[in-house]
Protein backbone atom coordinates (compact mmCIF):
# COMPACT_ATOMS: atom_id res chain seq x y z
CA UNK A 1 0.00 0.00 0.00
CA UNK A 2 1.75 3.16 -0.95
CA UNK A 3 1.74 6.28 1.33
CA UNK A 4 -1.54 8.07 -0.31
CA UNK A 5 -3.54 4.81 -0.27
CA UNK A 6 -2.72 4.45 3.71
CA UNK A 7 -3.40 7.87 4.54
CA UNK A 8 -6.78 8.03 2.82
CA UNK A 9 -7.58 4.60 4.50
CA UNK A 10 -6.56 6.56 7.70
CA UNK A 11 -8.34 9.16 7.26
CA UNK A 12 -11.63 6.77 5.82
CA UNK A 13 -11.44 4.89 9.20
CA UNK A 14 -11.26 8.49 11.48
CA UNK A 15 -15.06 9.58 9.71
CA UNK A 16 -16.21 6.27 10.70
CA UNK A 17 -15.16 5.57 14.18
CA UNK A 18 -16.10 8.96 15.35
CA UNK A 19 -19.46 8.19 14.42
CA UNK A 20 -19.93 4.56 15.46
CA UNK A 21 -21.19 5.23 19.11
CA UNK A 22 -24.84 4.89 19.65
CA UNK A 23 -27.26 7.42 20.07
CA UNK A 24 -28.64 7.49 23.64
CA UNK A 25 -32.56 8.09 23.42
CA UNK A 26 -31.54 10.94 20.38
CA UNK A 27 -34.54 13.40 20.68
CA UNK A 28 -35.21 15.04 16.91
CA UNK A 29 -34.18 18.49 16.48
CA UNK A 30 -34.78 20.78 13.28
CA UNK A 31 -32.37 20.26 10.20
CA UNK A 32 -28.89 20.99 10.38
CA UNK A 33 -26.65 22.83 7.85
CA UNK A 34 -23.90 20.62 7.76
CA UNK A 35 -21.77 22.62 4.71
CA UNK A 36 -21.76 25.46 2.50
CA UNK A 37 -19.94 26.54 -0.90
CA UNK A 38 -17.74 29.15 -0.52
CA UNK A 39 -16.76 31.46 -3.59
CA UNK A 40 -13.33 30.39 -2.57
CA UNK A 41 -10.22 28.31 -3.73
CA UNK A 42 -9.37 25.56 -2.06
CA UNK A 43 -5.81 26.28 -1.29
CA UNK A 44 -7.43 29.79 0.68
CA UNK A 45 -9.89 27.57 2.29
CA UNK A 46 -8.12 25.52 3.16
CA UNK A 47 -5.22 27.76 4.72
CA UNK A 48 -7.57 30.03 6.23
CA UNK A 49 -9.20 27.02 8.07
CA UNK A 50 -5.86 26.00 9.86
CA UNK A 51 -5.06 29.51 10.44
CA UNK A 52 -8.70 30.08 12.46
CA UNK A 53 -8.55 26.65 13.92
CA UNK A 54 -4.98 27.38 15.44
CA UNK A 55 -5.69 30.78 16.28
CA UNK A 56 -8.54 29.05 18.19
CA UNK A 57 -6.62 26.61 19.75
CA UNK A 58 -7.85 23.21 18.59
CA UNK A 59 -5.56 20.38 18.95
CA UNK A 60 -5.89 19.27 15.63
CA UNK A 61 -5.19 15.47 15.52
CA UNK A 62 -4.94 14.52 11.90
CA UNK A 63 -5.30 16.58 8.67
CA UNK A 64 -4.61 15.90 5.03
CA UNK A 65 -4.54 18.70 2.18
CA UNK A 66 -4.71 16.21 -0.47
CA UNK A 67 -7.72 14.17 0.95
CA UNK A 68 -9.06 17.60 2.57
CA UNK A 69 -9.56 16.42 5.49
CA UNK A 70 -9.11 18.20 8.89
CA UNK A 71 -10.14 16.45 12.27
CA UNK A 72 -9.72 17.43 16.23
CA UNK A 73 -11.65 17.40 19.67
CA UNK A 74 -13.38 20.06 21.32
CA UNK A 75 -13.86 19.53 24.90
CA UNK A 76 -17.32 20.91 25.89
CA UNK A 77 -18.11 22.70 29.21
CA UNK A 78 -19.82 20.47 32.03
CA UNK A 79 -22.16 23.67 32.47
CA UNK A 80 -22.73 24.32 29.66
CA UNK A 81 -22.75 21.01 27.27
CA UNK A 82 -26.96 21.01 27.30
CA UNK A 83 -26.58 24.10 24.56
CA UNK A 84 -24.42 21.69 21.80
CA UNK A 85 -26.66 18.27 22.20
CA UNK A 86 -30.40 16.95 22.91
CA UNK A 87 -30.57 14.14 25.15
CA UNK A 88 -32.97 13.69 28.48
CA UNK A 89 -32.73 16.50 30.79
CA UNK A 90 -32.06 14.38 33.91
CA UNK A 91 -29.16 12.85 32.68
CA UNK A 92 -26.04 14.44 33.73
CA UNK A 93 -22.09 13.62 32.21
CA UNK A 94 -18.75 13.91 34.20
CA UNK A 95 -16.93 14.51 30.48
CA UNK A 96 -18.20 16.15 27.08
CA UNK A 97 -16.67 16.30 24.02
CA UNK A 98 -16.80 17.02 20.44
CA UNK A 99 -14.81 14.98 17.28
CA UNK A 100 -14.78 17.12 14.66
CA UNK A 101 -14.38 16.45 11.17
CA UNK A 102 -13.94 19.16 8.46
CA UNK A 103 -14.01 17.84 4.80
CA UNK A 104 -12.27 21.09 2.27
CA UNK A 105 -13.51 20.08 -1.58
CA UNK A 106 -12.54 21.95 -4.55
CA UNK A 107 -16.02 22.14 -6.83
CA UNK A 108 -13.86 24.41 -9.39
CA UNK A 109 -10.91 27.07 -9.18
CA UNK A 110 -13.18 29.53 -7.65
CA UNK A 111 -15.62 27.48 -5.29
CA UNK A 112 -14.82 25.66 -2.89
CA UNK A 113 -16.96 23.22 -0.57
CA UNK A 114 -16.76 23.00 3.20
CA UNK A 115 -18.44 20.68 5.03
CA UNK A 116 -18.10 20.06 9.39
CA UNK A 117 -19.43 17.25 11.03
CA UNK A 118 -19.53 17.02 14.49
CA UNK A 119 -20.44 13.78 17.06
CA UNK A 120 -21.01 14.79 20.47
CA UNK A 121 -19.79 12.04 23.34
CA UNK A 122 -20.33 12.41 26.96
CA UNK A 123 -19.44 9.74 29.56
CA UNK A 124 -20.68 9.17 33.25
CA UNK A 125 -21.05 5.36 34.41
CA UNK A 126 -21.48 5.27 30.30
CA UNK A 127 -20.74 6.59 26.91
CA UNK A 128 -23.32 7.89 24.74
CA UNK A 129 -23.21 9.72 21.60
CA UNK A 130 -25.78 12.95 21.67
CA UNK A 131 -27.37 14.07 19.03
CA UNK A 132 -26.26 17.44 17.72
CA UNK A 133 -27.83 20.92 18.36
CA UNK A 134 -25.83 22.07 15.18
CA UNK A 135 -24.18 25.11 17.36
CA UNK A 136 -21.14 23.66 16.28
CA UNK A 137 -21.81 22.87 13.45
CA UNK A 138 -23.13 26.45 12.75
CA UNK A 139 -20.07 28.30 14.12
CA UNK A 140 -17.58 26.62 11.95
CA UNK A 141 -19.26 27.46 8.88
CA UNK A 142 -19.95 31.36 9.53
CA UNK A 143 -16.89 31.87 11.02
CA UNK A 144 -14.90 30.48 7.71
CA UNK A 145 -17.39 32.33 5.92
CA UNK A 146 -16.49 35.85 7.52
CA UNK A 147 -12.63 34.96 7.07
CA UNK A 148 -13.31 34.30 3.29
CA UNK A 149 -15.27 37.78 2.93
Amino acid sequence: MNKKQLITTWAIGILLLSGCATMLNPIPGPPIEYSRVYNSSYNNVWGKTLEYLNNSGELITAFDKDFGLISFQKSLSIKEWRKYAYTNPILGYNYVKANVNIRISKINEEQTKFLVNCKIFCEDRTSATLASKGILENKYLYDIGILLQ
